[in-house]
């Protein structure tokens, strides 16, 4: 009884510990970095105060602000395990991270929302990040990749059936096509052949298919962007996607209908007061009397001296910059240097402002995340009391039912003790013979692997040395043969030492395993353009005969390890003028995969050992190269481990087929 006392009293004294200890909010400090009115800062409720940060945002202009804002918003949610919150979070920063020019921190924030919003089957935000992350890709000139985030996002708009979405989708499609089709070679060289040419820019375009095919697809999307934005009264996209049109207008020869384009978004833009892009649009009218066919100086630096004042008015800095630069090099152009040094200082103090902005930033970005980290520190240290708390309890709790348990159970205990004891004596002694196999084993491996390794490496050494006398004797005779023998000792250690570090990543099980759709035919290309250098050394044909649309369900850098050491093997064992072909089939749910060669083959003691390391079992390549028996050790691991099969049919003189068989992708 005094002892339950005890118990009862000891914990009451660790909740007395624990409250005394828990009075720490972890974001005031957080909150007092930002400006956030003291309403906000007063809510407790982690849910609420995530919904007023989310309005501050909306309602901000600053890209700083919302940098910092939406950082908030991904430590609050983050803290209190909302996911779907801390995804938006995310999104916002990404793209406030784009706007100010660090495209590598756009693409990790936003990579981040994407994975949420997927693991919370979000499709209509999982496609919007991926639209912002096509953007980012787009500045980074990434346009494959931006092409194809933008195309699945509208796929999912287009499913969904949301207008809006739509057509800001075709919209950023049509500003990436823009750029693939006229900054791209061999488009880019196409366009300025043309202009060089005498005829209209319509029948010019006529001998030159693939920049038609580009433009074309711009004409699409454009046409579908303004038609959906239309439908919707989206005239912020409207506006955005004329802007693209009088673009294409103007590179197209076309400078009255760009100029006439042009008028018609200013006219929109001051009828729904949407001004952020008023700047962009007197840009774009000033680069048009740029253009060397019109070439019109004084109504470009007119047009620019529009755009500057709009963003002095406004404080948008990147239209502050291009405007200056516009005007420096129109009025240097006119031989007015005066007013030529006079915008490109404006230009240069903007540069400048703009980088200590960008500085400042960073400088609050690490405070920020330093103050998140203290505070988490504080939360972690918090749950640690809590855990310590918890598990002081249940180790009395326990303590206390096996003293009970001890004293009417003891004897019976013992002899379920000296039980286990037998049993766990048995296991013991079982490991201790795997494991001394094991060793046993292991110690095998590493002879063999030591021994193959010298072999390179003293030839490596050995051709050194005899390189180094003959250049002191100035004996140029031999140089290239030893030349060559050391490169040749080098590539195969290097080999053998790849083949062992996948080895042994495999064998720790730090090597990451993804099952993913595999194009055979584009992951064979890939080691045929690999290994050409050796198959050309000995004149052999590698032939790839799978055709572009046979896929496999596999790890794609375990396959590739397969087929790199298949090829390899097979260009080794090949004499000089043979053949290694690849090819696949489908078989039911199966894709069979086949390397096969003309060369010497094997007799059935060394197939019989083919997978196995043993010095025994090892024939030389057909230039004396060495083989070690690791890499198909190597490749029947990891087709295994992919849920397939690897067989090898070959015959002395010959030639040999390795047959792979692999899940098919479906």
């Amino acid at each position: 009884m005094i002892f339950h006392n005890r118990i009862i009293h000891l914990i009451i004294f660790l909740f007395i510990f624990h409250s005394t200890t828990s009075s720490v909010n972890p974001q005031d400090d957080l909150d007092s970095t930002v400006v956030i009115p003291d309403s906000v800062l007063k809510i407790s409720d982690p849910s609420v105060k995530l919904s007023e940060i989310f309005k501050l945002i909306e309602h901000e202009s600053n890209w700083t602000k919302i940098i910092l804002l939406s950082k908030l918003a991904v430590h609050i949610a983050d803290s209190n395990g909302f996911q779907f919150e801390k995804a938006r979070a995310l999104h916002i920063n990404g793209e406030a991270w784009k706007i100010w020019g660090n495209n590598f921190k756009s693409t990790q924030k936003l990579t981040e929302a994407l994975e949420i919003f997927e693991s919370l089957d979000s499709a209509r935000h999982v496609a919007r990040v991926k639209r912002s992350l096509g953007e980012t890709y787009r500045a980074t000139k990434n346009y494959k990749l931006s092409h194809e985030l933008l195309e699945e996002a509208l796929s999912t708009f287009l499913s969904l059936g949301i207008t809006t979405e739509i057509a800001e989708t075709y919209n950023r499609l049509a500003a990436t096509q823009y750029e693939i089709a006229f900054e791209e070679e061999p488009q880019k060289s196409s366009l300025m052949e043309i202009y060089n040419s005498n005829e209209s820019f319509e029948n010019a375009l006529t001998r030159y298919q693939r920049l038609k095919n580009e433009i074309d697809t711009l004409k699409v999307y454009i046409q579908n962007a303004l038609n959906f934005a239309e439908k919707s009264n989206f005239y912020e996209i409207i506006i955005s996607t004329k802007i693209i049109q009088a673009a294409y207008f103007n590179i197209s020869l076309e400078p009255y209908k760009a100029l006439h384009e042009l008028d018609n978004v200013i006219i929109l833009i001051e009828k729904h007061k949407l001004y952020y892009d008023l700047p962009l649009v007197y840009l774009n009218k000033a680069r048009v009397y740029s253009q060397a066919y019109l070439r019109l100086p004084l109504l470009e630096i007119e047009e620019s001296k529009k755009a500057l004042e709009i963003a002095k008015q406004n404080d948008i800095k990147v239209y502050k910059i291009w405007a200056t630069t516009n005007l420096f090099e129109s009025y240097r152009s006119l031989g007015n240097y005066e007013l030529a040094f006079k915008y490109l200082s404006e230009h240069t103090a903007y540069k400048d402002e703009y980088r200590e902005e960008e500085l400042e930033l960073n400088l609050v970005v690490q405070k920020f995340n330093y103050q998140i980290q203290s505070n988490q520190q504080v939360l972690d240290n918090k749950k640690t009391q809590l855990k310590i708390l918890i598990i002081s309890i249940v180790i009395l709790l326990i303590f206390f039912s096996i003293f009970m348990m001890i004293l009417v159970r003891k004897n019976r205990k013992q002899k379920k003790l000296l039980e286990e004891l037998n049993d766990k004596n048995r296991i013991i002694s079982d490991q201790n013979k795997e494991l001394e196999l094991s060793n046993s084993e292991k110690d095998k491996f590493f002879s063999i692997i030591a021994h193959d390794l010298r072999t390179p490496f003293n030839s490596v050494v050995g051709y050194s040395d005899l390189l180094l006398h003959q250049l002191k004797n100035n004996d140029y005779k031999d140089i290239d043969e030893y030349a060559k023998n050391i490169i040749t000792s080098s590539k195969s250690a290097l080999e053998l030492l790849s083949n062992l570090l996948y080895w042994a990543k495999s064998q720790s099980g730090r090597m990451e395993f993804k099952l993913e759709k595999v194009n055979l035919y584009d992951i064979v290309n890939e080691n045929i353009n690999l290994l050409s250098d050796a198959a050309l050394h000995k004149r052999i044909s590698l032939k790839n005969k799978i055709t572009n649309s046979v896929y496999a369900k596999a790890d794609k850098s375990m396959l590739n390890t397969v087929i790199r050491n298949l090829v390899s093997n097979s260009i080794k064992f090949t004499r000089e003028n043979g053949y290694v072909e690849i090819n696949a089939k489908q078989t039911g749910d199966k894709v069979i995969l086949s390397v096969s060669d003309n060369g010497i083959g094997m007799d059935p003691e060394i197939l019989s050992g083919a997978f196995c390391l043993d010095q025994e079992n090892r024939q030389s390549g057909t230039a004396g190269e060495p083989s070690t028996g690791l890499g198909l050790m190597l490749c029947k691991e990891f087709i295994e481990k992919n849920g397939g099969t690897i067989n090898i049919n070959s015959k002395k003189d010959l030639g040999t087929e390795v047959l792979i068989s692999l899940p098919i992708y479906s």
